[in-house]
């Protein structure tokens, strides 16, 4: 993360600190379970930070994932940072999420694992005053082994592709 918002603040140029705003956006996302834990998802988030020229967004976010075959969601929290590297307007950028992912388990437990995500993507739409885009990512969900009603739970990690469809304002 600190190599990706050093490489971002490098893009900066000279008297860009005055285009700073307040950024905001949403998305939806579907992610297919590529450790074949039955674990394929669909998903909504929401995000907030700020946005210059060359910084799509740069903040922290939260969002609900939902398995579309049993109960046991995870409800990521992270930073994030999506950014083209370049302070003209791009078709294409880098997509960063890192945080932690609060995740309902077996046996009515709650346990918190790492969260990684990882993606590029393309701008589909934009404005002076939004910008749509479409992302191709690797998640990473982390989840720990434990022990419930004297049964032992065996939980590993999530690994999934994700595409999601949003909307930065």
């Amino acid at each position: 993360m600190a190599a990706l918002l050093t490489a971002i603040a490098a893009t900066a140029q000279p008297g860009t600190q005055d285009h700073v705003r307040f950024a905001w956006g949403a998305g939806f996302q579907g992610s297919v379970d590529m450790s074949g834990h039955d674990m394929s998802s669909i998903g909504i988030d929401a995000y907030f930070g700020m946005s210059t020229p060359g910084i799509q967004i740069l903040g922290a976010g939260i969002g609900i994932s939902e398995p579309v075959s049993n109960s046991f969601h995870s409800m990521p929290i992270y930073l994030i940072a999506r950014s083209s590297f370049s302070v003209k307007p791009q078709l294409c950028f880098a997509d960063l999420r890192c945080g932690i992912s609060v995740n309902d388990v077996e046996a009515n437990t709650t346990q918190t694992g790492e969260y990684v995500s990882i993606g590029a993507g393309i701008n589909l739409a934009s404005s002076s005053k939004f910008i749509s885009h479409l992302i191709l990512a690797y998640t990473f969900i982390g989840r720990r082994d434990f022990t419930a009603n004297e049964i032992d739970y065996h939980l590993p990690d999530l690994q999934m592709v994700t595409i999601r469809l949003g909307i930065t304002f």
